[in-house]
């Protein structure tokens, strides 16, 4: 029998549905990629309000990839993991200026155009952020300088484990 068929068949094997019952090693041990999110409030500065922060991330996928020539087999991410993020403000100056910023890779991103907190200094936004790669993590905040203050929560994104 020739190698290469010899391989085919084992990848064959290894990504079928078996008939005892048990999970398919395609879909078992390779896990991960679990969310995690967090939370932060800041309060008084110089307007004498309130902010928070909240960050939801649901969770996303790994699974096995692999080759049969030569022969490569690996747990990889399949979808990222999605952020969901919240952000609250009360008893602020009406009108202030908010920034809304994330930090990743060391770098940070704001909105270009600063939201307001309207005409009675209290409101809230949510939204969706940039999908995080399985084994990434980052940094949301949202700050009025003018008021002093500024609340940051981190959001995570497990990586892929192929036992």
């Amino acid at each position: 029998m020739s190698r290469s068929l010899i391989v085919f068949l084992v990848v064959v094997c290894l990504f079928s549905g078996r008939t005892d019952g048990a999970p398919s090693p395609a879909t078992s041990g390779c896990s991960g990629c679990g969310g995690a999110g967090g939370s932060s409030t800041a309060s008084g500065g110089t307007c004498g309000g309130f902010l928070s922060i909240f960050v939801a991330v649901g969770g996303g996928r790994c699974r096995w990839y692999g080759t049969p020539d030569p022969l490569f087999l690996s747990c990889f991410q399949s979808r990222p993991c999605e952020p969901a993020v919240t952000r609250t403000w009360t008893g602020l100056d009406p009108n202030t200026p908010l920034e809304f910023c994330l930090t990743l890779g060391g770098e940070t991103f704001c909105l270009e155009n600063p939201v307001s907190s309207g005409s009675t200094g209290s409101g809230s936004d949510s939204r969706d952020s940039v999908n995080l790669g399985c084994g990434s993590g980052t940094t949301f905040t949202v700050s009025s300088a003018s008021c002093g203050l500024s609340a940051s929560a981190q959001a995570s994104c497990m990586a892929c484990i192929g036992n």
